[in-house]
């Protein structure tokens, strides 16, 4: 295949400027050792780190081009491969979501070309031009776009207000992180479109699901019902504990979430009829081997193929939600684990009584979300209703 001439003083400038900017990144790397960066200073050292960043958020823009250049070249078509998307991916080895990221950033951000060959500039100009300089992540870009794109089109939406808030959204990259501008981008949206949009109930209705994956992933859509239902249930429970002799509750919001759900559901275990089976309470069933039990190491197994560390399964057993089945080495059965209380009815009812829920110091859970727990002490034997999340599990 015979390349035109006029072409190579270009190929040979991208050339140049690829091994320039190579040998500059490794220049830098092996100078700005973490000892030589220390010796900045925190000031000196975060506008380097700021202006590193620039040039990052600048490098977009030779994404954009690229992607836009497969396209016009047909690449993907050229390698058969399904599309831009996949031939990324599977080129460059990075996630498929990645890859899609980027072909979408192009399409919105990158130069248009007409059906007749003619260079356009990017559908957001202004928005455009500030990533080039380096001052829009593309996190910030792709909420802007998102928003835009949200109202785009609509005939009851004057283009130039969209042009304006553009600018504005634009104008905040500098002051405002993606979660904030999110939050500008949102009070935007209702000013232009008080009403909202159209109901779209019966589309979440049919895209439900939820998938409980192996490795610990939970993924999935649910619906509004579910969703305001989840936050009714966990958002109590996910509260941050009071501080106690141990101090502040260090805690993450999701870590906070995750153990709401886990509480959520062994309430559900410990009060449910219908979840129990057999004539046995709502419990997990687990199998241990004598040695791991005894050594504290290991892993049990529920029924439905779950890997429970031992350490877990030992202070859940305390709660009786996991019943312990033990095995010797030739798989015999030595141990059955029982899910009988040691409180009777009569009993909760007068520690519920005694104590009105939680005798936690500070703690104002009610009777109907604690647990019966039995504390020992100097000479005598004290039951108390407790919050499992604040008294410790001491084995009846």
């Amino acid at each position: 295949m015979l390349v035109s001439v006029a072409y190579l003083p270009v190929r040979d400038l991208l050339t140049e400027g690829q091994r320039a900017l190579a040998d500059a990144a490794r220049e830098l790397i092996a100078t700005a050792t973490r000892g030589a960066l220390s010796g900045l200073g925190p000031r000196d050292l975060l506008a380097f780190t700021g202006d590193l960043e620039k040039i990052r958020n600048s490098l977009a823009a030779l994404d954009h081009a690229i992607v836009g250049a497969l396209e016009d070249t047909r690449a993907a078509e050229v390698l058969t491969t399904r599309n831009a998307v996949t031939l990324l991916t599977e080129t460059l080895r990075i996630t498929r979501s990645d890859a899609y990221a980027r072909v979408e950033a192009a399409k919105r951000l990158g130069e248009r070309v007409t059906l007749g060959g003619q260079a356009m500039p990017p559908e957001r100009a202004y928005l455009a031009d500030r990533q080039r300089a380096g001052r829009v992540t593309p996190a910030q870009a792709r909420v802007i776009h998102k928003m835009l794109h949200r109202l785009h089109g609509r005939p009851d939406i004057d283009p130039a207000d969209l042009d304006e808030a553009e600018t504005i959204l634009t104008n905040h990259t500098d002051t405002l992180g993606p979660r904030d501008l999110e939050h500008l981008a949102a009070e935007i949206i209702d000013r232009l479109d008080p009403d909202g949009n159209e109901p779209v109930d019966d589309e979440r209705q049919r895209q439900r699901a939820l998938h409980l994956h192996d490795n610990g992933k939970v993924t999935g859509f649910v619906t509004a019902e579910l969703l305001a239902k989840l936050r009714a249930a966990l958002n109590p429970l996910a509260a941050p504990r009071p501080a106690d002799e141990s101090g502040r509750d260090t805690r993450t919001a999701g870590q906070r979430m995750h153990d709401a759900l886990l509480d959520a559901l062994n309430r559900l275990l410990d009060t449910n009829p219908s979840t129990a089976r057999g004539g046995t309470r709502g419990t997990v069933i687990t199998t241990i081997r004598l040695e791991d039990l005894m050594s504290g190491c290991g892993y049990a197994s529920s029924t439905h193929g779950v890997q429970v560390p031992v350490r877990d399964l030992i202070a859940e057993a305390a709660h009786l939600r996991f019943l312990p089945a033990v095995l010797d080495a030739h798989g015999v059965v030595l141990y059955l684990g029982r899910a009988t209380r040691l409180a009777t009815g009569s009993q909760y009812i007068a520690l519920v009584t005694r104590d009105g829920g939680c005798s936690f110091p500070g703690c104002d859970v009610p009777p109907e979300w604690c647990q019966i727990h039995e504390r020992r002490e100097a000479l005598i034997d004290r039951v108390e209703v407790r919050d499992h999340h604040h008294c410790p599990v001491v084995a009846g």
